[in-house]
């Protein structure tokens, strides 16, 4: 921890619990490479595009590769928490505690590491959810205009990466489910509220018929209740909340 500004020594999640903290976020770290990688031979100067999660773990580090090369000596590295308890006061942990963009000019960090940083940082939301930070830091050399509205514009490109990525990797999974039309149907109806009895009635089939299909149903989804199977199919878009008839 960066109890001593003299000292520095953040925590870090290593090994296996970083391997899957980088899986969990890595529709999100594709986002920012791909949006990253769009705008970096288009900016001149020393500048570095950090990402973390919403605790605060660097995810990825972008940019420049001189630049990144002397983040990485101030033994910023994967796994490391931007968290003030861990690294003291920064833009990150500011733009934490705030909820809101955050510019930080070096004299301004509590520690001695990275007091020869410019850095503005700032929370990314995906459909209003709070999905990590973004900071785009200097080296020695305070930030431009034009990098700060770029890094804000980021955002925009990142969300728009994320949702275009998320949307591919739900159309997958709901292609490796394989429901009939008649599972289907059932599901349509049970989101609507209606009984088996209801449904079979509907469906012209029997209750035992019906019962039949809501468990193969269940095992395709890998749920085992009604509930969590309209759930998984609002969320795999299978089904929209619009089109269920109430």
């Amino acid at each position: 921890m960066c109890l001593n500004k003299d000292i520095f020594s953040p925590i870090v999640i290593e090994g296996n619990k970083l391997q899957m903290r980088l899986s969990e976020y890595e529709l999100l770290i594709f986002a920012f490479e791909r949006s990253v990688g769009a705008i970096n031979n288009l900016i001149d100067g020393s500048y570095c595009f950090l990402l973390t999660d919403p605790e605060g773990i660097l995810l990825q580090i972008k940019g420049k590769q001189e630049t990144k090369s002397q983040i990485e000596e101030l033994a910023i590295k994967l796994g490391v928490s931007f968290a003030e308890k861990s690294s003291g006061t920064n833009a990150i942990s500011m733009a934490m505690l705030l909820k809101e963009p955050v510019y930080m000019m070096p004299e301004q960090h509590y520690c001695d590491f990275p007091k020869v940083l410019y850095c503005f940082a700032f929370p990314l939301g995906i459909d209003g959810k709070l999905v990590g930070y973004l900071d785009v830091s200097t080296i020695e050399e305070e930030l431009k205009g034009e990098l700060v509205v770029i890094a804000r514009l980021l955002r925009y490109k990142m969300n728009a990466e994320y949702k275009k990525m998320k949307d591919k990797q739900l159309k997958r999974q709901s292609e490796d489910l394989e429901l009939t039309d008649k599972q289907m149907e059932i599901l349509e109806l049970l989101a609507q509220g209606l009984a088996e009895e209801v449904i079979a009635e509907k469906m012209d089939c029997t209750k035992a018929n019906i019962k039949y299909h809501k468990q193969k149903i269940f095992e395709r989804l890998d749920i085992t209740c009604t509930t969590q199977a309209i759930i998984k199919v609002i969320k795999l878009r299978l089904i929209l909340v619009d089109e269920i008839e109430v």
